[in-house]
């Protein structure tokens, strides 16, 4: 009861969270890295897919880290809710909320994708288990790509309520204004 509610469980905890959740944000999620063996090696390959780094947010440990922490702020709040502040009392709660969130978007929640055509009202959703109905329909009534002409950027400057677009291309200074240019 007491380690359960330790603050060094916290900081151990919150490491491996952190740890994993660099390693969700560097390795492509979702997608199979197989592919990427000339890049990573062979036997990264296979200890990523072994460990489920490549699906990290989806994964048993990560839930249970996920857990764990609430588990540990609970305890840690209950053991000490004499001692404790308002303000500290009302940050474990909301931690705890953020916790329990997650948890239940890994256990409950569904990704989908819609396809969408202009015009076309759609109201289901293509999800991992099969198609769901949605409650109400999505329609596409205006789609616009606008591109740069040349790998340029479009600046627009603004004086006295005028407008100005100048093109910037990279490596080439171009000038602005009387003694102002830029370079990217």
């Amino acid at each position: 009861w007491k380690k359960l509610g330790s603050p060094a469980l916290f900081f151990w905890v919150v490491g491996f969270l952190l740890a994993a959740c660099i390693a969700g944000g560097v390795i492509p999620q979702g997608e199979d890295v197989h592919g990427m063996e000339g890049k990573w090696g062979q036997f990264a390959v296979h200890f990523v897919i072994l460990t489920g780094l490549n699906t990290v947010f989806s994964q048993w440990w990560f839930s249970g880290l996920l857990a764990l922490l609430f588990l540990n702020l609970l305890c840690c709040s209950l053991q000490r809710w004499k001692s404790l502040h308002l303000g500290i009392w009302i940050s474990h709660a909301g931690m705890m909320i953020t916790l329990l969130g997650g948890l239940v978007s890994v256990f409950f929640g569904e990704r989908g994708s819609i396809g969408l055509e202009k015009g076309v009202a759609v109201a289901v959703v293509q999800g991992r288990h099969g198609e769901y109905k949605l409650p109400f329909a999505l329609k596409l009534t205006d789609f616009h790509i606008e591109y740069y002409r040349e790998a340029g950027h479009a600046l627009t400057m603004i004086k006295d309520g005028a407008e100005t677009q100048v093109v910037v291309k990279p490596g080439v200074e171009t000038p602005l204004a009387a003694g102002l240019h830029v370079r990217l």
